[in-house]
């Protein structure tokens, strides 16, 4: 029995440095380090979410991600120009990607030199068919 699509969310902050010296072969990054991103999405769901980021609703998932958005704003440019697409385009792609089984993943720069990655992994994941759920929605 396939179970039902939900979303298990995922957030890491750090320095951009610490995002260097990652395997540039998907095959050699199969497992996730808390120090780091994975570097193929789906292998997040090697790891266990917090208990209150799973979800069987997409609007609470995009609520999620953009509360994080509010508390780590994307930097601005020297120049003043927008450095991040309107809040309102992004949310409606990422709707859409969730949706129909993409990940939703917004990383960026929050101050020079640290980034934030918000990210909403589809369960059971379109890609990556043989991971298990590492937390099964509650009923």
């Amino acid at each position: 029995m396939t179970a039902a699509r939900h979303w298990h969310g995922y957030l890491w902050t750090g320095s951009t440095e610490s995002l260097k010296g990652r395997p540039s072969l998907l095959a050699e990054d199969r497992t996730h380090r808390p120090d780091r991103p994975p570097l193929q999405m789906g292998y997040y769901l090697n790891v266990r979410p917090e208990p209150d980021r799973t979800w069987t609703e997409v609007d609470d998932v995009i609520a999620w991600i953009i509360a994080n958005h509010e508390r780590h704003r994307p930097t601005a440019r020297e120049d003043g120009r927008q450095a991040w697409p309107d809040l309102d385009q992004r949310t409606a792609t990422t709707l859409d990607g969730l949706v129909n089984g993409a990940d939703g993943w917004w990383q960026y720069n929050t101050s020079p030199g640290s980034e934030i990655v918000i990210a909403a992994i589809c369960c059971p994941h379109s890609h990556l068919r043989t991971l298990t759920c590492p937390m099964p929605p509650r009923n």
